[in-house]
């Protein structure tokens, strides 16, 4: 796995960097000696972080930790920013007790209206970077932190469910209610929001139609399963929200490419081969 050097993407000596993807390309798994906030601006994708699935979509914010592992798959007109930093080169490290991840959540969403202003700070933290004057490390710090504490409000907001956004609202419901069995209709009327309305804002948020966003919630976490757990298939299948277990083996293979005994097999082939690895170091460490 290739490691992401920070003086290849960093500016002279500044602690943070910009860097828009638009699309993002295919990339391979690869570390960083750098953090790395993603914030995605558009369309939608599967983030392995440290081979666990994540539903990347409009929205949708990660952090990426020293040593931590990720790569996008399944990728859908992907459109997102890396703000990358150094915590070493900032000046207030209480920033990073802020950061979105530190509740234990891998993922923050964020509304519409919070994802346009935070592609404007990222714009202005670009543009302090390029200019690089006396002032520009302190600005650069300044709209960082500005950056951050937006989205530290946000996760609070979320966590209390005290979202005004109603589409932002129900995607979280359908996050954590995804092995429910789940009817737009009623959730429609639930969140006073009319089904094609609904429709068209998930669409609009997500690059996804709503079957199409709970499929792919309901898989992530079924690979995850998949991945942690010697539960049988078809169990996962009813504890993921898919009553029939053939059709859950279809639309598995269909969207991931492998069937879910492949998935699960391939895995533990991978954890095998990084045991015997590490294995293998500690003993010529001796």
């Amino acid at each position: 796995m290739k490691t992401l050097s920070r003086f290849d993407y960093f500016q002279s000596e500044m602690a943070v960097g910009v860097l828009p993807r638009t699309p993002q390309p295919e990339f391979p798994e690869h570390g960083h000696d750098f953090h790395e906030l993603v914030l995605i601006r558009s369309g939608c994708a599967l983030h392995y972080i440290d081979g666990t699935p994540f539903l990347a979509d409009k929205g949708s914010v990660f952090h990426i930790g020293v040593g931590q592992a990720h790569y996008f798959d399944h990728i859908e007109n992907l459109n997102l920013t890396n703000i990358v930093f150094s915590p070493e080169r900032l000046q207030s490290l209480s920033l990073l007790g802020f950061l979105p991840g530190n509740r234990g959540h891998q993922k923050l969403r964020i509304k519409p209206c919070t994802l346009s202003e935070c592609e404007s700070l990222c714009a202005a933290i670009s543009h302090e970077c390029q200019r690089q004057d006396a002032c520009s490390g302190s600005m650069v710090e300044s709209l960082f932190a500005q950056l951050i504490v937006r989205w530290w409000r946000e996760e609070n907001s979320l966590l209390q469910q005290q979202s005004e956004d109603k589409t932002v609202s129900l995607i979280y419901f359908l996050d954590q209610n995804f092995a429910t069995e789940i009817d737009f209709g009623e959730l429609a009327d639930r969140f006073c929001i009319p089904l094609r309305t609904l429709n068209r804002h998930l669409l609009n948020v997500t690059g996804l139609t709503p079957n199409n966003y709970l499929t792919r919630v309901r898989l992530c976490n079924a690979m995850r399963m998949l991945w942690q757990s010697d539960l049988p298939i078809t169990d996962i299948a009813y504890l993921c929200g898919f009553n029939d277990s053939n059709y859950f083996s279809s639309r598995f293979h269909r969207e991931i490419g492998l069937s879910p005994k492949q998935f699960r097999m391939r895995r533990r082939v991978n954890l095998d081969v990084s045991a015997t690895f590490h294995a293998e170091l500690a003993l010529e460490a001796r």
